[in-house]
């Protein structure tokens, strides 16, 4: 228990610490914002984009404080509210709600789709690091296949940051244009949804696991070193959560033996009546 308390007391330490960006910090930056995107692209199309105010390391410290089973993070765009283990974070920056209107007031729950992304490159002409941070679904070895220079092409994403400047909003939607997170995005050489690692967005409602894909500071040709949080990321209604599933504890683990134990009990008496 006092393990706990000490990591929700340094969480939000960090939290508190992220919350002091104005606007969005790109991926060239080397410490890139953490963002979500929502989009519908059926019937009248609309995308959302949420800085999630954490940066790339800030999150990689809070995930790790956050890796024990049946911690959270939580992000609620309808009232504005970061929550660390059910602990609001008062300082944290955070003005989401007038974007979640604007797209819930088009956007179908059944045809949404959503992702979180973030990432840094340090890089010139080849040298150097690239992070990249992505919800995905797809197999391992899809994401274990990415080179540096695929890190790099996704990185591209970035340009959608710059698109969507969180100066003293924190969240934007757009209908068409550069920001408008659709297939068509930044013209026909730069698809903006093949940015991604494989499957990356999720339908509303489902969850989707998280990775972090790194040069590992190598060539061109290097294959990105992914590593898998223990946690997940959900979204539905304007909540996005970040979550380690519950362990059951020792005392549950013996009521599921005991009742294991009797129901095996139980059908071999059958057996026995009947013979």
């Amino acid at each position: 228990m006092k393990l706990k308390m000490k990591l929700m007391a340094a969480a939000v330490a960090l939290a508190a610490s992220a919350g002091a960006n104005a606007a969005m910090d790109n991926f060239a930056t080397g410490n890139g914002s953490l963002a979500f995107i929502a989009l519908d692209s059926v019937g009248s199309p609309i995308s959302m984009m949420m800085d999630l105010d954490f940066n790339v390391n800030s999150f990689l410290s809070t995930a790790a404080l956050t890796s024990t089973a049946g911690n959270t993070i939580q992000w609620n765009f309808n009232t504005n509210t970061l929550m660390i283990n059910n602990v609001v974070q008062a300082g944290a920056q955070t003005n989401w709600s007038g974007a979640m209107s604007t797209f819930a007031g088009t956007a179908q729950a059944a045809d949404t789709k959503w992702a979180v992304i973030g990432g840094d490159s340090t890089t010139t002409g080849g040298l150097g690091e690239v992070r990249y941070l992505t919800t995905s679904n797809t197999a391992l070895a899809t994401l274990q296949g990415q080179t540096k220079a695929n890190l790099l092409s996704m990185s591209l994403v970035d340009a959608l940051y710059v698109a969507n400047p969180q100066v003293g909003t924190n969240g934007s939607t757009a209908t068409s244009g550069a920001a408008y997170v659709g297939s068509a995005s930044f013209g026909t050489t730069g698809k903006w949804a093949t940015k991604f690692v494989g499957n990356a967005f999720a339908n509303e409602g489902q969850a989707a696991d998280f990775w972090m894909l790194d040069s590992n500071n190598g060539t061109l040709t290097t294959r990105a070193l992914v590593t898998p949080y223990v946690g997940e990321f959900a979204y539905a209604a304007g909540v996005l959560t970040y979550s380690v599933a519950a362990v059951p504890e020792p005392s549950e683990y013996a009521l599921m033996l005991a009742g294991l134990g009797m129901i095996g009990f139980m059908a071999r008496r059958r057996l026995n009546n009947r013979a």
